[in-house]
């Protein structure tokens, strides 16, 4: 990977992305309403490709047992930003099914494993279910975290 690590700082518009493959943890937190979205989430969507490719291209050569942790605190998106956040799920759930088809293949066990904590803030009820929705797109578990 050319660029191990991927970080946007927060704005009044923007949310805070932080991508780092060395230590395998993955934030997205805050809100987004961007009117230029595409700017914005095209990076992220191509860095997040090529960690996708990487998982596919060195799966059956890792050693060892790498867990991959995605944390979404989104506390607003609008629909425009909203395309990207689902894009990002579809990436999610194609990593997921590499790792899922290596396990058929090899005994149940994979070097990489995903795990993605939804975290939304306490009586954010429209949050969580967006949150349930984007679980039921990736077709695996996630984590789901209230915060005080």
């Amino acid at each position: 990977m050319e660029k191990t690590h991927y970080h946007v700082a927060p704005t009044k518009v923007s949310l805070l992305v932080d991508l780092n493959y060395n230590t395998r943890q993955y934030k997205f937190e805050g809100m987004s309403r961007l009117e230029d979205s595409v700017t914005f989430f095209q990076p992220v969507i191509a860095w997040l490709e090529e960690l996708q490719e990487i998982v596919a291209d060195s799966i059956s050569t890792s050693t060892g047992q790498q867990q991959h942790r995605f944390v979404f605190y989104l506390t607003y998106f609008n629909s425009a930003s909203g395309k990207f956040v689902f894009e990002i799920m579809e990436i999610l759930s194609k990593m997921n099914s590499i790792i899922e088809d290596y396990k058929f293949h090899h005994d149940g066990s994979a070097p990489f494993s995903i795990a993605v904590d939804w975290l939304f803030d306490e009586g954010d009820d429209m949050m969580k279910e967006v949150g349930e929705e984007m679980q039921d797109i990736t077709e695996f578990p996630f984590n789901f975290l209230e915060v005080d």
